[in-house]
């Protein structure tokens, strides 16, 4: 999603750093940390849905295959 992101800001001529993170941008450490502890795995596709989950206005739809 990161990259389609990137890639539609470029479309648009918005400036963005390619190098992009959300766990920086967005995530807070103390938070992620809880989540860890509470036995979220620590991979970054883990954290990063937790984050979309947490900010998200509404319930949003996670498939874990």
């Amino acid at each position: 999603m990161v990259d389609f992101w990137i890639e539609k800001c470029g479309e648009y001529e918005i400036q963005v750093n390619p190098q992009y993170n959300i766990q920086e941008v967005m995530g807070d450490p103390m938070t992620i940390r809880d989540w860890n502890i509470m036995s979220l795995p620590t991979d970054d596709v883990s954290v990063n849905n937790g984050i979309i989950v947490d900010k998200a206005e509404r319930w949003p739809l996670m498939i874990d295959p």
